[in-house]
């Protein structure tokens, strides 16, 4: 993969991106398992957590993902469109989550 983005030759946006990815999914997980579990506050906290862990490190993993799509991939061409597929779908994600972290805000500092 051809990156615009690099640290010693490496591509940053793929390095980064298993951060939000894992936190989206222990989020949800932890969100699951509150609702159909106990109720145990643990869970809640997890998922809490890791849904505002997910929001911040895909925020930080964006940048270089644009970076490599705005300049390195070429105007015109197939994986243009596909990269703005991707970017919309993710863009997506971390709004949905983002607002969840809003809405759960409150309900986190009571269960504290």
């Amino acid at each position: 993969m051809y990156s615009k983005a690099k640290i010693a030759g490496h591509p940053i946006h793929p390095m980064l991106v298993a951060f939000p990815i894992a936190f989206y999914t222990a989020a949800c997980i932890g969100y699951i398992a509150y609702a159909v579990g106990s109720l145990d506050v643990f869970w809640f906290r997890l998922a809490y957590v890791a849904n505002v862990a997910g929001v911040i490190t895909a925020l930080v993993a964006a940048i270089p993902g644009f970076i490599d799509w705005a300049f390195g991939v070429p105007t015109g061409s197939a994986a243009k469109l596909t990269g703005l597929y991707h970017l919309g779908f993710n863009v997506t994600a971390l709004i949905l989550f983002a607002l969840s972290a809003w809405i759960n805000f409150s309900q986190y500092g009571m269960l504290i």
